[in-house]
């Protein structure tokens, strides 16, 4: 696993492709590519749900103990995290309508 600012970081996410994607985009760019990747199997999904924020996925592990969901919200943390979401509030912005266009597209997909 990687220490990113001191977090260690594990992925969990049903192995379908989709709201993963830009994700694990942004952890590509960010040239992090040893974080800890957990894809679990549709049929698997009932016996992780009750585990899961919101029962939904996917969820990023920070230090083993906290628990984020929602895909937005895990781009927005990791682009932070990377330096990725702009140096100036018009920057920032820009970068928050690539991350709401991505999850449009997604979802009409």
């Amino acid at each position: 696993r990687i220490k990113m600012n001191g977090y260690k970081i594990k992925l969990i996410y049903l192995e379908d492709r989709g709201k993963i994607d830009l994700i694990k985009l942004i952890l590509a760019v960010a040239n992090c590519n040893s974080y800890e990747s957990i894809q679990i199997k549709p049929t698997e999904w009932n016996q992780y749900k009750p585990y899961m924020p919101f029962e939904q996925l996917p969820v990023l592990v920070v230090n083993e103990t906290i628990k984020i969901s929602q895909p937005t919200i895990i781009c927005r943390f990791l682009a932070r995290q990377f330096n990725l979401c702009g140096q100036t509030d018009l920057e920032s912005i820009q970068c928050d309508m690539i991350v709401e266009q991505f999850r449009e597209l997604i979802d009409q997909s």
